[in-house]
């Protein structure tokens, strides 16, 4: 669908804005009869409107009236953010979730708001469907950390929606509690749990080929957490078996205690998922990992440059450069493979 645009020397608008997914350092394009005229790369957007460079390619440095811009890249899905403060504060707000690529201000028509933002009296609060995730934190001091709170509940709805080429039937993810006896088998969802019981999870890869593991969990308050210690994923040959839990000194079955974070509300239970990320090469995938950032400082992570499975994760997770081309989910070998369960306030 080609926008409207409008343009000046070396600047164009064009009648779209971060409500339609428009974002910072998008590009577009301008041609005419098949010939390219112009590329746009946006550097200022509001609600409705964003603004372009000019990169011209034609050498009359003019189009015809009507023209319109055409995205090089497939517009982002955005996730809609109900904002609640006073009027003169709702512009620093505003300005901070754009700037992110997977969020935007929710309207009064959005069916789905993954989350609020509010701010009153000197304080900012981060909430989800279920009440606050984490205790008032001063504003406008803790601003930027409540925003990379939001961006992880929108890297969550992210990961659900990315599909791989690779087929993981034969990978077998069984969902387990660390009994009297060992490994207890689960139900693979809508099992509920408590605090300090112990998971673990069984992988069994019952097909031909070498598979590669990266687990992950997503907790109570979405941050994302290496489970596994393997950097490029865990090796999993044709027939073996590996139980994520398990000591990789001693052997021996710990598991995974669940514990309910300080200051979230105990008055509902609350989602937590296990995430496998099944590749058929080794795959370094710590790009996911993320920090409660009104709880504790992001860790730093210094990393190469990014293989084709990396950068479809890192742009999951909000990490790619603007104007960087997408990688191709079509052509890329990975499987999504999900454990969800729910999480008891009380022991």
């Amino acid at each position: 669908v080609g926008v409207p645009i409008a343009a000046i020397d070396d600047r164009a608008r064009l009648a779209a804005g971060h409500l339609l997914g428009v974002a910072v350092g998008d590009r577009f394009a301008v041609a005419a009869a098949d010939a390219p005229l112009a590329e746009l790369t946006v550097d200022r957007v509001t609600a409705t409107e964003s603004e372009a460079h000019v990169a011209w390619r034609s050498p009359a440095r003019a189009w015809p009236p009507g023209s319109v811009a055409i995205a090089l890249e497939r517009p982002r899905e955005r996730f809609a953010v109900r904002v609640i403060a006073p009027a003169t504060l709702r512009p620093a707000l505003v300005a901070q979730l754009i700037a992110l690529p997977w969020l935007r201000v929710a309207t009064d028509d959005d069916p789905e708001v993954i989350a609020e933002l509010r701010v009153a009296h000197g304080a900012i609060v981060v909430s989800d469907a279920r009440g606050p995730l984490f205790p008032p934190a001063p504003f406008p001091a803790s601003l930027g950390e409540a925003v990379r709170d939001l961006e992880n509940l929108a890297t969550e709805r992210r990961l659900h929606h990315l599909r791989g080429a690779l087929d993981a039937a034969s990978l077998t993810v069984e969902l387990g509690v660390v009994a009297r006896d060992g490994f207890a088998s689960a139900a693979a969802h809508g099992t509920a749990f408590a605090p300090g019981d112990r998971l673990a999870l069984r992988l069994v890869n019952r097909g031909a080929e070498r598979r590669f593991c990266n687990v992950f969990d997503i907790g109570l308050r979405r941050r994302i957490k290496r489970l596994t210690a393997e950097t490029n994923g865990l090796g999993l040959a044709p027939g073996a078996t590996a139980v994520v839990g398990e000591s990789p000194d001693t052997g021996r079955l710990l598991g995974l205690e669940l514990r309910w974070p300080p200051h979230l509300p105990r008055d509902a239970p609350r989602p937590e998922s296990f995430l496998v990320v099944v590749t058929d090469a080794p795959a370094d995938l710590r790009v996911l990992e993320s920090a409660e950032h009104l709880a504790s400082p992001p860790a730093v992570v210094t990393r190469g440059a990014p293989s084709p499975i990396q950068a479809v994760f890192a742009r999951a997770a909000g990490h790619t450069q603007r104007g960087e081309p997408p990688s191709t989910l079509a052509h890329t070998r990975f499987a999504m493979i999900w454990r969800d369960f729910a999480v008891l306030p009380e022991p």
